[in-house]
């Protein structure tokens, strides 16, 4: 800096001196994405600016990230324009989560967007357990059919929603006779492949004879021509009614 004095009568001075103007913080800027799915990364980075929007890079930065029902799920100190990757975590809840950050009274705050995400897991346990775990953020209500192909062929269907980081198992040695079976799984939503897509019923429930079919199929067709001939009985009987009815009338009107 450099100061010149000068009077009426042509007498000047002059006089230079370094002034070191500081840096004062003034803003903190956060740079995140609109909108992340769970289980991805979300990219974080943290500015610290002066007066003049140049960057402080030494200033340490506490950051606070708050999901929807303002709960603190983690906490971090970064420096100033250092990059961090936060994972959003499978069963984070879905809708619009805020970032804080502080540093020397400085205040700063930006949100963005959890999605919801969908999903499940399959795996069959103990060779005969079908084991539905929900690993989205959202209740899963879609249902689960199961196609199982052996011996004979069986589809067990379940439309029980499943909260989230919930379970739904699927006994299959209550659902079917002894033997190993295929199993394939369907949904509402794509469904992961198997591994090792087969089931190995021990303890299962007994096979029906074909003396047990027959004698089912027997029994129920002698309860449905039971009630046909009931029916029919009951039909002769009110139209009998109804003509001795008409007769009787008949008869004291010709009187």
């Amino acid at each position: 800096l450099t100061i010149v004095a000068k009077d009426k009568f042509s007498n000047k001075g002059l006089k230079s001196a370094k002034i070191e103007i500081l840096q004062v913080l003034k803003s903190i800027k956060i740079f995140v994405p609109e909108n992340i799915t769970p289980g991805n990364i979300l990219p974080i980075k943290f500015l610290a600016l002066d007066q003049t929007n140049q960057t402080m890079d030494d200033k340490e930065i506490n950051i606070e990230v708050f999901n929807t029902e303002g709960e603190k799920i983690f906490e971090k100190v970064l420096y100033s324009d250092e990059e961090f990757e936060y994972k959003v975590q499978n069963f984070s809840t879905p809708g619009r989560w805020k970032i804080i950050a502080k540093c020397e009274g400085v205040v700063s705050e930006k949100t963005f967007f959890v999605n919801k995400k969908k999903d499940v897991s399959v795996k069959i346990l103990n060779g005969s357990k079908i084991v539905v775990k929900n690993i989205g953020n959202v209740k899963f209500t879609d249902g689960i059919k199961v196609d199982i192909n052996g011996d004979a062929n069986y589809t067990i269907i379940r439309t029980t929603p499943i909260d989230v980081n919930e379970t739904l198992i699927i006994d299959l040695s209550k659902e079917l006779p002894a033997g190993k079976y295929n199993i394939t799984i369907f949904s509402g939503i794509p469904i992961p492949k198997l591994q090792g897509n087969y089931a190995n019923v021990e303890n299962g429930k007994p096979r029906k004879s074909f003396s047990e079919i027959y004698s089912l199929l027997a029994m129920t067709s002698i309860l449905i021509l039971l009630f046909l001939a009931g029916f029919v009985e009951v039909k002769k009987t009110t139209e009998n009614k109804n003509r001795f009815s008409k007769v009787k009338k008949g008869k004291s009107i010709k009187e």
